[in-house]
């Protein structure tokens, strides 16, 4: 979701983003035992939810 202004005939811009990125199957890579053959796995770990809001304020020179 995003807004963007202009201000003073296009001197200066502002720009509001809010955002929220949610990443899921995080794989970690494990050690195995070498009895079953392999020296690594990978596991799924779980899910990262980052929100985040950008606020630049832009002049033109």
């Amino acid at each position: 979701m995003g807004l963007d202004l202009a201000f003073f005939d296009d001197r200066f811009s502002f720009t509001a983003d809010a955002y929220k990125k949610v990443t899921h199957d995080l794989l970690l890579e494990a050690l195995t035992p070498y009895t079953i053959g392999f020296f690594s796995a990978f596991k799924n770990i779980g899910k990262c939810k980052i929100p985040g809001l950008n606020l630049p304020l832009t002049p033109l020179i």
